[in-house]
C-alpha cells in the first residue's frame, strides 16, 4: 500500500473512532437529560486529548505520511463533529418541542 493511502486510511480510521465514542456518549447521556452538557464537554476534552495522543504515536513510531493523516483526519473529524453538532441541536428541538406540547 502506498504511504499516501496508509495516511489517508489511518487518519480516517482515528476520526471514525471519535465520532462512534462521541455517539455512544451521546445516546447514554440523552436519557439522562441533566448530564448533556456534562457528558457533551467532557467526552469532547477527553476525546480530542486521546486523538492527539494516539495521533502522536502513529506519526511517531509508524512511516504514515503526517500530511496526508493530518488532512485526512481533519477533514473527517470536521464532517463528525458537524453531524454530532447537529444531532445535539435536533434532539434539543424536538425535546423542547415535546415539553410545549405537554
Amino acid at each position: 500500500m502506498r504511504p499516501m493511502w496508509a495516511g489517508v486510511i489511518a487518519g480516517v480510521a482515528v476520526a471514525v473512532a471519535n465520532g462512534l465514542a462521541a455517539w455512544l456518549a451521546l445516546r447514554w447521556a440523552w436519557s439522562r437529560p441533566e448530564f448533556i452538557v456534562p457528558v457533551v464537554l467532557g467526552s469532547m476534552a477527553v476525546r480530542l486529548l486521546l486523538v492527539g495522543v494516539v495521533s502522536a504515536l502513529l506519526l511517531l513510531f509508524t512511516s504514515l505520511d503526517a500530511r496526508y493523516y493530518a488532512g485526512s483526519l481533519i477533514l473527517v473529524f470536521v464532517v463528525i463533529q458537524g453531524a454530532e453538532i447537529a444531532a445535539i441541536l435536533r434532539r434539543a428541538a424536538a425535546d423542547r418541542s415535546a415539553d410545549s406540547q405537554t
